[in-house]
């Protein structure tokens, strides 16, 4: 069988991306080819020349923005047309929830690879739409093979230098606590090891996040590795409450806080679980660098204390946890055992989730309309474009020297203003200062 990944190179900087992608042809049983969307094509897209079509999740994200990209429209009608089997899989289906449904009813997918548990899915998919479409739930990212080392390759943990190393980011309220965790615990821990003396490499802002093998470099350097779950448990259905925080900040952004909004972002809640095992958690295992993580289920493959040292949700554990994590002996034995469970499962690998994904294909194709070689004339790959590592570094670099000019430009612009100055500012981005009237009265 023919099988066509679809994805937008865009993302593919994010080596979990780039992993999920790749995955696909290297363990596939089918032959696999990839189609960018955002590549230059014309009217005429045209599919039928393979046997099922999987749509990547970093295309259904396109599809929930407000303002989708132009190429969308002529995606959605190829895909519409299709015969073939239409396969997605979806991440984030918390946010903007009826945008993602719409892209899905739209080209008529018959399986959704989804991050909703079995027992609620028909909660959140109960338009009659889709009720012949397959769901299986899944995870958001799995073990790839490209960040297993040799164990002998693997300093030891009394060898590394750093005791306890994170990053981290702010992420929107609109996710709820699971996203609040994301920074909150950077912040408790970087408190924490400042008051015990404890070296650590913690930060949660983007100029210290790391590009490329940076990452991987990183976390096995660490000794132990604070974390918290992907995913949210707060679904905004038609992004009404991304448009209430947005007021409620444009109103006063000097107060604005988690605290703030939490009670109204929690009325959001759903009641079943969305916490996610993240790539992180995987990457951490495979280097055999220990794991302290706030409290959570992480899609059942790792359990607390066997596993990783909890964090409470609520940090009132956080100097007993820097003691556990100080007995190095304790935490080399579970970095072990981390690593023989979760490396050793195959339900756990790539491979895993495509062997899965090949038997759902093979079981809809019966009743689908088989490839027509020789129909279609895509621009197609035998592998997806990765993003430049070393371009995307330089991206990060620019955008922190803009944050820099304009803050400064700012403070230029206050200094002008008490100075009763008048800048005449330039569409290049150059400026003029003229004289006041007083000034030239004088």
């Amino acid at each position: 069988m023919r099988l066509l990944v679809l994805y937008h190179a865009g993302f593919t900087y994010t080596p979990m991306i780039l992993h999920y992608l790749e995955s696909m042809r290297n363990h596939s049983a089918h032959e696999v080819e990839y189609f960018n969307v955002d590549s230059r094509y014309g009217e005429g897209l045209d599919f039928s020349a393979y046997d099922a079509v999987f749509v990547n999740f970093c295309v259904v994200s396109v599809a929930r923005v407000p303002e989708p990209p132009k190429f969308l429209p002529r995606l959605v009608a190829a895909l519409h047309a299709y015969r073939g089997v239409k396969i997605a899989s979806v991440q984030d289906e918390y946010d903007f929830t009826n945008a993602v449904k719409r892209f899905f009813r739209q080209i008529g997918v018959d399986i959704i690879l989804t991050n909703v548990p079995q027992e609620a899915v028909r909660t959140i998919y109960h338009e009659t739409a889709f009720g012949h479409v397959r769901f299986e739930t899944v995870q958001t990212a799995y073990l790839a093979d490209e960040v297993l080392l040799d164990p002998e390759h693997l300093l030891p943990l009394a060898e590394r230098p750093i005791a306890l190393g994170y990053r981290g980011r702010v992420l929107p309220y609109r996710l709820g606590d699971v996203g609040w965790h994301k920074s909150e615990v950077g912040y408790q821990f970087q408190a924490a090891c400042a008051n015990r003396g404890l070296a650590c490499d913690i930060a949660c802002d983007e100029e210290s996040r790391f590009i490329g093998d940076a990452w991987i470099d990183f976390v096995r350097r660490c000794r132990v590795m604070l974390g918290t779950q992907s995913g949210a448990n707060v679904f905004d259905f038609d992004g009404d409450l991304h448009r209430r925080l947005t007021a409620i900040h444009k109103g006063d952004p000097v107060n604005f806080s988690y605290a703030k909004v939490r009670d109204e972002v929690s009325a959001h809640a759903v009641d079943f679980d969305m916490g996610q095992v993240s790539a992180r958690i995987f990457e951490a295992a495979a280097s055999r660098t220990a794991l302290a993580l706030v409290r959570g289920s992480y899609s059942g493959v790792i359990e607390p204390d066997e596993h990783y040292v909890p964090i409470e949700p609520d940090y009132s554990n956080v100097d007993q946890v820097i003691d556990r994590i100080l007995d190095l002996d304790a935490m080399q034995a579970m970095a072990d055992r981390t690593y023989t469970h979760v490396v050793g499962n195959p339900a756990n690998r790539y491979q895993g989730l495509v062997a899965r994904v090949d038997g759902l294909i093979e079981r809809a194709a019966s009743a689908k309309m088989p490839a027509r070689p020789g129909c279609s004339h895509l621009a197609v790959t035998a592998a997806p474009l990765g993003g430049d590592p070393y371009l995307m570094e330089r991206v990060t670099d620019l955008r922190a020297e803009l944050r820099s000019l304009v803050a400064q430009f700012s403070e230029f612009l206050q200094l002008a203003a008490k100075q009763q100055v008048e800048v005449m500012i330039h569409p290049d981005g150059t400026y003029r200062v003229l004289r006041t009237a007083s000034a030239q009265a004088g």
